[in-house]
């Protein structure tokens, strides 16, 4: 919970997230500004910094990194989680089954496809924002 710098009111920013990131595997979180994204991270981090007390640190590791550029995420990652606008909530989870290694090819069709189902998946939020305000 947290208190808006705009409106001054109180916003949960991420009510019912629940994300597993299996060992080895590289995960991109995007999302529409405000929806949690940051949020997201420091919590992880934070339970992360808990487990590797108690446990001994994994030999592969597991990235989860917060991107802006959609063509990098779908070039990066091995799942790019899409977080929906305020309140933060998973909208879509998706597995880029792609063939490494990636080169940023604009016109290879299956990155492509990706591509747009995750700025579709934005730009839906976005327009339910605008016409909210």
């Amino acid at each position: 919970m947290f208190t808006s710098p705009r409106s001054g009111e109180k916003v949960e920013a991420l009510p019912k997230v629940s994300l597993e990131i299996p060992v080895g595997e590289f995960t991109a979180i995007v999302g529409p500004s405000g929806c949690g994204k940051f949020t997201l991270l420091s919590i992880m981090a934070g339970i992360l910094r808990l487990w590797n007390k108690e446990q001994p640190p994994a030999t592969r590791p597991t990235v989860a990194f917060i991107i802006h550029g959609i063509d990098e995420a779908v070039l990066l990652a091995d799942r790019v989680v899409v977080l929906g606008r305020r309140p933060g909530r998973v909208k879509a989870d998706l597995a880029i089954d792609l063939p490494r290694p990636r080169f940023a090819r604009r016109d290879h069709a299956a990155e492509a496809r990706f591509v747009e189902t995750i700025r579709n998946e934005i730009r839906e939020d976005a327009r339910t924002a605008i016409l909210q305000d």
